[in-house]
């Protein structure tokens, strides 16, 4: 019996790093939802305004049903109501970095109706409330 709880004890120590290897807890990542398989959340501790407060800078992570995940950092600009890719990174389904990098992202329109269009729309009114 004590052998049976020190292997969960184990098991469960190595998911949980798992987890936060891969930027993953559950009070932070807001799930805003489901494109081809891939499950998108924000994180809301992270939502920042900056400069003159029409920017906005948000962590967004999009999780694939392999278990593979994604990382970005964005700046939003409410005035112009485009966003940037600021960085990237790209983890494996056991939570270790594989690939990361700041990309020259050119600032991009909000599509109405897209997975970036419900973010935005969730991280506003989030900011919108704390100012």
């Amino acid at each position: 019996m004590k052998k049976n709880l020190i292997t969960l004890a184990l098991i469960a120590l190595t998911t949980l790093t798992t987890i936060a290897g891969s930027g993953y807890t559950s009070d932070n990542w807001h799930l805003i939802g489901t494109n081809h398989g891939k499950k998108t959340y924000v994180d809301h501790s992270r939502i920042k305004t900056m400069g003159n407060k029409s920017l906005i800078s948000l962590w967004i992570k999009e999780v694939s049903p392999n278990g593979s995940n994604t990382v970005d950092h964005i700046i939003y600009d409410e005035d112009t109501a485009t966003y940037k890719i600021v960085s990237v990174t790209v983890y494996d389904k056991a939570g270790h970095e594989i690939l990361s990098g700041n990309p020259h992202s050119s600032w991009d329109e909000v599509v109405p109706d897209t997975i970036i269009d419900a973010i935005i729309k969730d991280v506003v009114n989030i900011d919108v409330n704390n100012r």
